[in-house]
């Protein structure tokens, strides 16, 4: 009665010939496909295999996931190539507009053929079918169709075998369901009847796998026709929907099978629908134990929610281990699913460790530790053979080995060589087929890119290399600009600075003390009080007592490294001159004798740093530091009180002057043997505070 059904929904309907998919190349020859794809893995050989270097990167997690391994689809949208972008647009419209006419259309044949049908939309609701998955809108809007016939290929969407697979039952499926949704509902139609003849040829052959779960099968099937009908023959869909098991009175495997199915519909929808793929999954191993199919979707369920919940770069579940650990052990036979799964479920793992390691600043540079990684690979390498050793049938699970391969952290020249040998195994099994050609290709796409960022990293860690092998003789000046940051760090946590910079004076001699000085000096006269000018005068004076210092960039080029303008450089006599020359115009100095003190050192300071005179600029601090002085006093931390400065003051002349004794002892004895050998140029550099 139902096949009768079936012949009459397509009856009379004109035979028409489908043109194939505009984006299918026709090719006929294998040997030319190998020949144009396989060189292009050469690009290893310009690889540094020999210091054994492994690099795990966020690309590698990128193409773990299950939803979209190859990294090409966003949000269900097919990926589209630079040509395409225009005319993709404007068929993304299209697409949006003819289902807003089919279900206006709908709405219209609901109209007219109420009077003679009582089938509504709340009773097609009770049926389970993709329609009916509380799916989102926007899911529907996209191509799936044709996005589904790109991930499962030629061979896992041709039913003409009669051969059973959940593969070529969920593509099928799925493409019926977008053509639908698409307003192609001829097509959707015929769809739908193709795979229940499918369905009808496989109740002959006995096969006691697919016998046990037909009924829930064809559930969904008929559940799925009936809504195409119900736009298209409100009668017919009358007639389907009274002969359709409702899901509650079909048996325990029926409705395992329908869960089951859910959630493979969902895992290929991805996005929102796997908040609940799991629940689904679980449900069907809870109502059919036995069927061992349900515990691989349980598995891959599993990993499709994790990585939508969390990310790729998360770390696979024992429940994940142990489902797919059940399906290949209750297995009758090897299943190159179920191993496929398994092995993609270790490089996980192993993956995720290396890569927390490395954040967490654990050393992976051991001997030891690089052994055991290695070991773990060679191990991922043996499974993905088992798996083409099977001999799947499914071109595009080979390619997934092949990809899964070429995307390991850690190869070889065998492994490139072992990966030829699974592309060329592909490629003759579907030279024919565009969608298993476009995936060798995004694979071979993947793994250059990979080899480009291994060579990068590689040239960064010679660098590294060689950079740590020339600053082990240490620069002291790298030391004096490291500890100058240091002591920057401290004062903005409200550390006294110019204790801090004394202290340095222990540590350092020669040039170094004087550039040490000029920061005490310029601190003391842009974050000081007038009351302590004469502190930052004297020190100022300290250091032109040397006219090689005097004349140098530490004075006409300086940068303070408390200005948080790291770039800002001025000439520090400048500052002081306009300093002194601001106390005694603002009358700031009351004492004659201190005023003809600083008139001597104003005189000095001009001839010995050969300035010529300038007004008196009152804002000269503003524009250096960017703030006056009083907001810098208001919002800087606190700052040293007089009586410290001058103990400061006293302290510097004293290793000031033990300095300059032990300059002009050394300048006596050494002559002219007092150069030195210029210094190799670190890879990187702060700024130099002069």
């Amino acid at each position: 009665m139902i096949w009768l059904l079936f012949k009459n929904c397509s009856k009379n309907k004109k035979s028409k010939t489908i043109n194939s998919d505009e984006n299918y190349l026709q090719v006929n020859n294998s040997k030319s496909i190998i020949q144009e794809l396989l060189p292009k893995l050469d690009i290893f050989n310009d690889l540094d295999t020999s210091n054994d270097n492994i690099f795990v990167t966020d690309k590698h997690f990128a193409y773990l996931s299950i939803s979209d391994p190859y990294n090409e689809f966003k949000e269900c949208t097919p990926e589209k190539t630079e040509a395409e972008k225009s005319i993709v647009i404007a068929n993304d419209i299209e697409i949006i507009k003819e289902i807003d006419d089919l279900e206006a259309n709908i709405e219209d044949a609901m109209v007219i053929n109420n009077r003679f049908s009582k089938v509504t939309k709340k009773h097609l609701k009770s049926l389970q079918c993709p329609f009916t998955w509380d799916f989102e809108p926007e899911v529907w809007k996209k191509n799936v169709a044709n996005r589904i016939e790109k991930k499962y290929g030629k061979y896992n969407t041709n039913i003409s075998s009669v051969r059973f697979s959940f593969e070529k039952y969920i593509s099928n499926l799925l493409i019926s369901c977008g053509l639908f949704k698409m307003n192609k509902v001829d097509r959707a139609h015929d769809k739908l009847i193709n795979i229940w003849e499918w369905l009808d040829k496989l109740d002959d052959k006995n096969e006691p796998t697919y016998l046990a779960i037909r009924d829930g099968l064809k559930h969904i099937v008929m559940s799925t026709l009936c809504h195409v009908l119900f736009s298209m023959n409100r009668a017919q869909c009358q007639q389907l929907f009274e002969m359709i098991t409702r899901f509650n009175n079909l048996d325990s495997k029926s409705r395992a099978a329908i869960n089951a199915i859910r959630a493979a519909v969902c895992i290929d929808i991805g996005g929102q629908s796997l908040q609940n793929v799991v629940q689904y999954a679980k449900t069907a191993c809870e109502l059919d134990p036995d069927t061992v199919q349900w515990n691989y979707f349980l598995s891959v369920a599993m990993t499709a929610q994790r990585q939508f919940l969390n990310t790729n770069i998360s770390c696979p579940t024992n429940e994940e281990f142990d489902s797919i650990q059940q399906a290949v052990i209750l297995s009758n036979e090897p299943n190159p699913y179920f191993n496929f799964h398994r092995m993609h479920l270790m490089t996980n793992k192993i993956l995720y460790h290396y890569h927390l390691d490395n954040n967490r600043g654990k050393s992976t540079r051991n001997k030891n530790k690089l052994e055991k990684i290695k070991k773990d690979f060679l191990n991922i390498k043996e499974l993905i053979k088992e798996i083409v050793s099977i001999e799947p049938e499914d071109p595009h699970l080979v390619v997934k080995c092949a990809k899964s391969l070429m995307t390991l952290p850690y190869l070889t020249e065998d492994d490139i060589f072992l990966s030829k040998q699974i592309i060329s195994i592909a490629v003759n099994m579907a030279f024919h087929d565009f969608t298993v050609i476009r995936k060798i290709q995004k694979s071979i796409e993947i793994f250059r890119e990979l080899v480009y960022t291994y060579k990068e990293m590689n040239e960064k860690e010679s660098q590294l290399k060689t950079t740590n092998i020339q600053n082990q003789v240490q620069d002291p000046e790298d030391d004096l600009e490291n500890d100058l940051i240091l002591i920057l760090e401290q004062y903005e946590k409200g550390s006294k600075p110019v204790l801090d910079l004394i202290n340095l004076f222990k540590k350092y001699d020669g040039i170094s003390r004087w550039k040490i000085m000029a920061q005490i000096c310029s601190y003391s006269l842009l974050f000081k009080e007038s009351s302590n000018l004469l502190v930052g005068v004297e020190q100022f004076m300290m250091l032109i007592n040397d006219k090689n210092i005097a004349n140098s960039d530490i004075i006409k080029k300086h940068k303070s490294i408390f200005i948080k303008d790291h770039s800002k450089v001025f000439n520090l006599a400048e500052l002081v001159c306009n300093e002194i020359k601001l106390a005694i115009t603002f009358g700031q100095i009351e004492n004659p004798d201190q005023i003809q003190l600083y008139l001597d050192q104003l005189t000095k300071i001009m001839d010995v740093c050969q300035l010529s005179s300038k007004k008196v600029n009152p804002n000269f601090i503003t524009e250096i530091i960017g703030s006056s002085k009083k907001e810098n006093q208001d919002n800087n931390f606190k700052q040293i009180d007089a009586d410290n400065q001058q103990n400061d003051l006293q302290i510097t002349k004293q290793i000031v002057s033990k300095n300059s004794t032990k300059q002009r002892r050394i300048k006596h004895i050494s002559n002219n043997h007092h150069t030195r050998a210029p210094k190799s140029k670190p890879r990187r550099r702060h700024h130099r505070y002069d």
